[in-house]
């Protein structure tokens, strides 16, 4: 069996290697430190088989801590990877996950016996924010349209449900039988188009267990869900099918249902600024977001939690309402289009912000971070964005994120 001086070694230098990456981008750290414990052990140990076994685990639920800014990515966390080494050195160790039918959870902490301590190592789960979509209705390689989810214990909670934002859910390691309450920040296509989609696929794979789905936004939101899924709804005819046909009916047996099959129910309400919705762990409260009215309305979303408080500005100039509602916020996601002196050039400046207009609200918010979302093609790569941060971190004092889609950010 791999000595642990030898499995800290090997986790060591693979620590630091990946340490001297500076780009926030989706590394996997699990191909390198199973061959790197290859090396040592050779792949038939038993030691090896439950170091791989722990690995993969990890990978599905948990992801890259880049310790500096606070981010994650999809991929392992170093911590665990730690675990892992230490877990082949150990006399015992187990890797606990919790699951409930197709509501899965994450694992809730690690234990880890090793032979010089008989201390428990506790992971605690702070709230995460995933960014499953972060750009515009233009649809590039890396970015496609708006959708945000924050992770308080085990509920989630979803912000917008842009182009195959569904997916992106699932890529991301979570399931949408998982979210109970979603957040519209208003209604272009950016920011809804995959809402039949999730609310269908939601009540599918529920079996007809847990709550129906809580729907929050502005003006037009119950008017879009009946219009989808009512009774007359353009979706209708895809429910009434696997309400009424036997072998639908059967899919659903399978999955723990019981028949008769209810249609799906969410319970859509159009809302405006105040107090939104509260759960065991959060509050959320929403203030008005000026951006094409009055033909769309648009609100901007506080999240406050026992880990810290957030804010989604959905698409929004800079404007005072919105402010007021980050002020002292941890983190304020905020949409950037484009650098301010592209957006003036081109008159697209007005309802929506850019570089200067998202570091101008967050200092004046007073906001710790500022997490840059909703980017134009012209801010995507990172060298028109790292030429325009430094003029931004001239305006605003805090950390700058820039974010990638399929990011975890701990609050």
């Amino acid at each position: 069996m791999l000595a642990q001086e030898g499995a800290r070694v090997v986790i060591g230098d693979l620590l630091e290697e990946e340490g001297k990456r500076t780009e926030l981008r989706p590394t996997s750290w699990a191909g390198s430190l199973l061959s790197s414990i290859a090396g040592f052990t050779g792949g038939r140990t038993s030691s090896y088989a439950a170091c791989k076994r722990a690995v993969r685990l990890l990978t599905k639920s948990t992801a890259t801590r880049y310790e500096a800014d606070g981010i994650r990515c999809n991929s392992v966390h170093p911590e665990h990877i730690a675990c892992c080494a230490l877990f082949l050195a150990s006399v015992e160790a187990s890797f606990m996950t919790e699951r409930g039918g197709h509501r899965g959870r994450p694992h809730r902490e690690i234990k880890a016996l090793t032979p010089d301590s008989n201390a428990i190592i506790q992971r605690r789960t702070m709230a995460e924010i995933f960014v499953l979509g972060g750009g515009t209705p233009t649809p590039t390689a890396e970015r496609f349209g708006s959708s945000h989810v924050l992770k308080i214990g085990d509920e989630l909670l979803m912000f917008d449900c842009g182009p195959a934002a569904t997916h992106k859910l699932v890529k991301a390691g979570l399931f949408p039988t998982q979210v109970d309450n979603l957040f519209f920040t208003h209604h272009h296509f950016d920011h809804n188009i995959d809402y039949p989609c999730f609310l269908l696929c939601r009540w599918d794979q529920a079996a007809g267990k847990g709550p129906e789905l809580n729907v929050y936004g502005p003006a037009l939101t119950e008017e879009i869900t009946r219009g989808l899924i009512g009774e007359n709804g353009v979706f209708s005819p895809d429910w009434r099918a696997r309400v009424g046909h036997p072998l639908s009916q059967q899919v659903y047996v399978n999955r723990g249902g019981t028949l008769p099959r209810v249609p799906p129910n969410p319970r859509a309400k159009n809302i405006g600024a105040g107090e939104v919705a509260s759960g065991k762990d959060w509050q959320v409260s929403a203030a008005p977001a000026e951006h094409v009215q009055p033909w769309l309305d648009s609100l901007a979303y506080r999240v406050d939690t026992p880990d810290g408080s957030v804010v989604f500005t959905g698409d929004t100039q800079p404007c005072q309402s919105v402010i007021d509602l980050a002020r002292d916020a941890d983190m304020m996601l905020c949409m950037c289009w484009d650098d301010q002196e592209v957006m003036n050039e081109t008159g697209e400046a007005t309802g929506q912000c850019g570089t200067t207009g998202a570091a101008e609200m967050a200092q004046e918010a007073g906001v710790k971070k500022l997490v840059l979302v909703h980017m134009g093609p012209g801010l995507s790569a990172q060298a028109p964005f790292h030429d325009a941060k430094s003029a931004m971190q001239r305006i605003y004092q805090g950390q700058i994120i820039f974010s990638e889609e399929l990011l975890t950010i701990d609050l």
